[in-house]
């Protein structure tokens, strides 16, 4: 059986990927600094990481981006989603904002 690898591991891991998919050319340097200012700022708490929120909120910040203020529509077609869908994640981000 693998062992199980830390978390600070997986955040190396991805973090690495991620560099590298950017074109960064010092990925390993990049993901250790993350690793260490995570482990600064998070060490000694517990973190539990919701899998369906973060979906939820990348999702989220999708329809956000694309939309332009007027575009509820074409947004709704590309997300696969309800134009009412949209419009209700659009007012909670302009809520959020104020």
């Amino acid at each position: 059986m693998a062992e199980q690898q830390s978390p600070l591991d997986v955040i190396a891991e991805e973090a690495r990927a991620v560099a590298q998919f950017f074109g960064v050319a010092a990925c390993d340097v990049a993901a250790q600094m993350l690793v260490r200012r995570v482990a600064s700022r998070l060490g000694g708490k517990e973190i539990y990481f919701p899998a369906g929120k973060f979906k939820k909120a990348i999702e989220h910040a999708e329809v956000c981006r694309l939309f332009n203020g007027t575009n509820y529509d074409e947004v709704a077609k590309v997300m696969g989603m309800s134009t009412r869908q949209v419009r209700r994640i659009v007012a909670k981000y302009r809520r959020s904002k104020k």
